[in-house]
């Protein structure tokens, strides 16, 4: 502060000289009266040029505070506005966050959705596959069972009760396995379980109903294993 004064009073000091020198000539010629200034004596000059100088600092003074002050409005603004900037890009961050772990979450549920939905059908075609496994094999003894049926209808005595003990054997396996006979003896024709060898008209059976099972079917559950051959009536309207 103290150089800055001495530099302002040098240079004001040299402005007045100037200014006196300039019009030193000017009064000569014009014989104007001589200026406030020009009768000072040299403290009073002196005095007056630190006067001008102080005043000059108190100028610059005053001045300097509203720079300092509108320099520190501008950073504040540039604060705040950075820190807006910062705010949106966590808010932004916040969101894209948010929307990423519902998507996880949906995704989450949709692989869970998707392995129950495996489980429950694995358990379903094993289920069935336990059921039905043996299916094959009782469509190969079915032909067993057919020459038992015939030959307990060809005999008699000890040998028909002994066909007959082996039939019923048959009978209590397969129904261990839900090995089911089909003996539509008197019902109505089903062409899903039934097979028409015949048709022939009668007069004690119904229209398009079974009279006679020429050969038996079997089921297990409901997936059939051979339909029963029948002759179905079939009456003249």
């Amino acid at each position: 502060m103290d150089l800055l004064r001495n530099i302002r009073y040098n240079a004001v000091t040299k402005c007045l000289h100037a200014t006196a020198s300039n019009q030193e000539p000017q009064q000569m010629t014009d014989k104007k009266a001589p200026t406030t200034y020009q009768t000072m004596t040299e403290d009073q000059q002196k005095k007056q040029t630190q006067h001008d100088i102080n005043q000059s600092s108190v100028s610059a003074e005053a001045l300097e505070p509203n720079q300092q002050t509108e320099s520190k409005s501008k950073a504040t603004e540039q604060i705040n506005n950075v820190e807006q900037q910062l705010q949106q890009t966590i808010v932004d961050l916040e969101q894209k966050i948010a929307d990423q772990q519902k998507e996880l979450q949906d995704s989450k549920i949709r692989n869970l959705a998707d392995i129950k939905n495996i489980q429950e059908r694995y358990s379903r075609e094993a289920a069935t596959t336990k059921a039905y496994a043996h299916q094959y094999f009782a469509k190969d003894i079915l032909d067993i069972v057919d020459a038992l049926d015939q030959a307990e209808q060809s005999l008699d005595g000890k040998q028909k009760e002994g066909i007959q003990l082996i039939t019923e054997m048959l009978q209590k396996a397969f129904q261990k396995h839900h090995i089911e006979t089909i003996d539509p003896t008197g019902e109505n024709y089903d062409h899903h379980f039934h097979e028409a060898m015949a048709m022939q008209p009668s007069e004690t059976v119904a229209d398009n109903h079974v009279i006679q099972v020429v050969q038996k079917g079997y089921r297990i559950k409901d997936r059939l294993l051979r339909a029963a051959r029948v002759i179905v009536a079939k009456n003249p309207k």
